[in-house]
Parts: structure tokens; sequence; C-alpha cells
């Protein structure tokens, strides 16, 4: 299954489990997006919704040909993230170490807008799980984990690991779920 199919079905899981996590919201950018594919999901069900993708220059010249329904900007994530009511991030935060996991958390809190107004970060991303039930889940967790040590001198995080990058960033209120094999954080201004 190519990366675009799997985003695709992951995150058509998310919304239709979890539509909720994008109550009361207007605006959302989705940092580090890559060609766009998550932002289509989450606006052929949420029209209302206005969506930025949000990436480097060069990952920005890619993006889907889709105007009508979200924008595209580019940038860089630890310098300044476009304003919105929340940010999503799905599947990047995996790519970075802690110190640049922090900085990157804290821009974000930086462009979201206040709770009341449904400010937020969504994070979905692989959380290291040993003690589930679920055998499949800690196959595929220790599958990337081990693919990520190798290619990038990084690690999947477990909660604890997760509760500690969102505490050093300024986040002290969160919530987890989990749809299939990833973990969705809510991180709260």
């Amino acid at each position: 299954m190519s990366m675009r199919n799997q985003v695709t079905c992951s995150m058509k899981d998310v919304v239709a489990s979890r539509p909720q996590l994008f109550d009361g919201m207007k605006s959302l950018v989705d940092v580090g997006s890559g060609t766009g594919t998550t932002v289509k999901v989450i606006v052929e069900t949420f029209s209302e919704l206005r969506c930025t993708v949000f990436d480097l220059p060069h990952v920005i010249s890619n993006v889907l040909k889709c105007d009508e329904l979200f924008d595209a900007v580019e940038g860089n994530m630890f310098e300044k993230i476009p304003a919105a009511d929340a940010v999503i991030l799905k599947h990047v935060l995996h790519d970075w170490p802690d110190d640049d996991c922090i900085k990157i958390l804290q821009k974000c809190r930086e462009a979201i807008s206040p709770v009341e107004a449904g400010g937020k970060v969504i994070i979905i991303d692989l959380t290291i799980d040993l003690e589930t039930d679920d055998q499949d889940a800690i196959e595929t967790t220790l599958y990337y984990d081990i693919n990520m040590m190798i290619s990038f001198v990084v690690k999947m995080r477990n909660r604890q690991e997760w509760h500690n990058v969102f505490q050093a960033a300024g986040f002290v209120n969160y919530r987890v779920d989990t749809v299939g094999v990833n973990s969705i954080y809510e991180l709260f201004p």
C-alpha cells in the first residue's frame, strides 16, 4: 500500500470514529503535512473547516491540486506556524528527538487559538504500549521503533515519554485516545 493510501485509510478511520476532534473549529493547519492527503480527507467530511497545508517549500510545490479545498503555505515549523484554531501533526513528531519536538510544539502553541475558541494541537502518532492486548499494535509500533532508530537515530515514545515532551512544551492539559494502532493526543493551551 502506498503512503498516500495508508494516510487516507487511517485518516478516514479517525474522522469516522472521532468526528468530535473537529468540533467548534473554524480553521486547521496541518503541519509537516506533505502533499495534503490528511486535510483532503478532513475537508471531505467537514467542508466548512478552512484547512491549510504547511510544509517546506520543496514539499509544498508538490501539494495536491485542491485549491478549492485548502490553502498551501510554505515555511519552517521551527520558525513560525500559521495561526489557526487548531494544528494537526500526523506522524510528524516521531521523526524528531525530544528537544526538537518541544520546539515544534511550542511553535504550535503560539499558533493556536485559546482553548475557549477551540484551540488545541492534535497529534496522531504511534505510541509504544507493551501492556495492550492488541498484539498487532505491539508488533507494528516496535517495527516502526526499530526503523526509526536505524533510519533517523530517533525512537518511538511510550505514553510517559509523550507526557514528558508535552509538559516540557507547556501543555499540562491533554487527553489521549486510540484509533487502530494510532494514538490521538489532544493538547490544550
